[in-house]
């Protein structure tokens, strides 16, 4: 049984004790062997210690390894609405006139682009405004993203968005991201760019 952490640069190697000439046996050093897919799927891989990643924030490691119930996500992306204005009948939405209004229309305005993370292609499809899910509309820019607030009642500036996260009853997770982007939930999450500040609760 080992008998401390493993030493800095030793890796996932175990040290023996080797040579005689009545030298010191030493313990072997502990070298994790299941990350956190095999550690939630194969217990008897566990041994004396499991090298999570992924779990720790709260995030599935894949769709075949769901994780337990009381696991929670320990991360969250959100903003404000910055704006919101009523648009008439086939009014453009951002640039290149790619989305055209098909009936008068409330838009607002969330200061997050793809300068902050939210993808531009494949586009981020939805995000959370008093609890209800907003498409997004038109094309994200480098600073700014659209919403279509028209079914979801007084909206207004300054008003919480959830980007990943919950608010209310729902909930969208780093895992829906990811399947709308085409990728996994570690690129989305690791792809959060610096200019967002940071918040760390408890």
């Amino acid at each position: 049984r080992p008998h401390g952490p493993l030493p800095a640069g030793a890796g996932g190697a175990c040290r023996g004790g080797g040579g005689g000439g009545g030298a010191a046996r030493r313990a072997p050093a502990i070298g994790p062997a299941a990350n956190s897919a095999e550690g939630l799927r194969f217990p008897e891989a566990r041994f004396d210690m499991v090298r999570a990643g992924i779990a720790i924030y709260g995030l599935s490691p894949s769709a075949a390894t769901p994780l337990p119930p009381d696991f929670r996500p320990g991360l969250s992306f959100h903003s404000e609405v910055a704006q919101v204005k009523e648009l008439p009948p086939r009014a453009p939405v951002s640039y290149g006139r790619a989305y055209l209004t098909s009936a008068p229309t409330r838009i607002a305005t969330i200061p997050v682009g793809y300068a902050d993370g939210m993808r531009r292609s494949p586009p981020w499809r939805e995000v959370l405004v008093r609890g209800r899910r907003a498409p997004v509309v038109g094309r994200i820019t480098m600073d700014y993203a659209m919403l279509d607030v028209t079914g979801i009642p007084d909206v207004r500036r300054g008003d919480p968005v959830v980007l990943i996260g919950r608010q209310g009853e729902e909930q969208i997770t780093a895992e829906e991201v990811a399947g709308w982007l085409g990728t996994i939930s570690y690129e989305v999450v690791s792809t959060i760019l610096p200019r967002v500040p940071r918040e760390v609760g408890e």
